[in-house]
């Protein structure tokens, strides 16, 4: 049987940045208020929960790295599964480790959820391709982008035993990106999409499809011919931005890490590749080889803006990249 600090820690995971008031603790889940209130003080002195008062005598509660506030003594990062976000992870951890802060580090399947995470204000960081963020936030306003994580990390690879004129691509932007430029390069080839990347590579050495894009470790680790790589396609356009909400970005800890992953060679460490390797389902050698195919120190200036935004067929004025991208 669970006791009621593990019910009250499932249940918080469970409410994620939506929490829980604290009466429906007590009402719903069957314990007194004093139990109740006792065992969440000892949890909140443990800081592994956040009560707030909302309103009157009411206080709502979240699991502490859910809350939709700015905590500082903790930095949430939002990624995707990519090694492309190796430097970045590390420079943020060895921050946090300096300053003694709590460092975060949640991996997700798609870029809207971390986009709408922080927007509501439960991540600092938001690491996704940036093409989604740039018109996340061009439509909502809510979150900048303050820089390019890295440029590279992908290809389109060739099974020349398969007939199936298809190429293989996942729902994100820089993918499809590069599988439409492949596509005005090769002519009429269909696209499939695909959401498990070691399936797709399965599918793809199998002959299911004659052409994949796909990122890093996975490129790492397909055994196929390369046909095109990233810069090929997109030049050294940025793969995934760094973004923020709008509402933090001026707060000293977020800038002083961005300041250290653009300015300094950043050593990649082990506990980040650790995690990287469990995230992909990659081995940690795939992981390692992965870093050599990215182009971390990229330009990050109004020109480039304007380049990269004619190229994805949505030019914007001086004006309103001003508002989106901190520069």
């Amino acid at each position: 049987m669970m006791s009621l600090r593990e019910k009250l820690i499932r249940e918080l995971r469970r409410r994620g940045p939506i929490g829980i008031d604290q009466y429906e603790i007590e009402e719903l889940m069957g314990f007194s208020k004093s139990t109740a209130s006792e065992a969440l003080s000892k949890l909140e002195a443990e800081g592994i929960i956040a009560r707030r008062q909302i309103s009157g005598r009411s206080k709502r509660v979240w699991l502490r790295e859910f809350i939709p506030y700015r905590d500082p003594e903790m930095i949430r990062i939002g990624c995707l599964k990519s090694t492309e976000y190796a430097g970045f992870l590390s420079a943020a951890k060895d921050y946090c480790e300096n300053k003694g802060i709590k460092a975060v580090i949640r991996f997700y399947n798609d870029a809207t959820s971390i986009l709408h995470d922080l927007s509501t204000g439960t991540l600092e960081f938001g690491l996704s391709p940036i093409f989604t963020e740039t018109l996340f936030a061009l439509s909502r306003h809510d979150i900048v982008i303050a820089g390019p994580v890295a440029s590279g990390g992908s290809g389109i690879f060739e099974n020349p035993a398969s007939c199936e004129n298809i190429v293989a691509t996942s729902e994100s932007t820089s993918m499809m990106l590069l599988s439409r430029e492949f596509r005005r390069r090769e002519g009429d080839v269909k696209i499939t999409i695909f959401s498990d990347p070691i399936k797709a590579s399965d599918g793809f050495r199998a002959g299911d499809f004659r052409y994949i894009a796909i990122w890093e470790p996975y490129a790492s680790v397909i055994g196929a011919n390369k046909l095109y790589d990233y810069s090929d396609l997109m030049d050294t356009f940025p793969c995934c931005g760094i973004a923020v909400s709008s509402g933090r970005s001026k707060d000293a800890d977020l800038k002083s890490i961005i300041d250290a992953y653009r300015e300094t060679d950043v050593e990649i460490r082990s506990d980040v590749i650790d995690m990287l390797s469990k995230a992909t389902r990659c081995s940690k050698r795939a992981v390692m080889n992965s870093l050599g195919s990215y182009n971390f120190k990229l330009k990050y200036d109004m020109q480039t803006i304007l380049r990269y935004m004619d190229f994805i067929g949505y030019p914007a004025s001086e004006d309103a990249i001003k508002k989106v991208f901190l520069l």
